[in-house]
């Protein structure tokens, strides 16, 4: 039919929002930590950690090892913003 299908993605693992990527406005600071972070970089992170075999989703993001993840994230991507 030619209609555009819109996705929608969680900007930051330890809260469980959505936001939309057609709808929903972001900023510099979110686009980068997506960039920056994202699946892979975060699943590489967990499995180094011994995280990755956490099945309960919100046991996993609110564990010693995300909060480490997401103040590790945040540092690079201050870093990033400011080189």
């Amino acid at each position: 039919m030619g209609v555009a299908l819109e996705s929608y993605i969680s900007p930051s693992f330890s809260s469980f929002s959505i936001r939309s990527t057609v709808l929903d406005k972001w900023t510099w600071e979110q686009l980068r930590t997506m960039i920056i972070g994202g699946n892979a970089a975060a699943r590489e992170f967990f499995n180094k950690g011994h995280g990755g075999d956490v099945k309960d989703s919100k046991t996993k993001y609110t564990s010693k090892l995300a909060t480490t993840y997401k103040d590790k994230l945040a540092q690079k991507v201050k870093e990033d913003m400011l080189a």
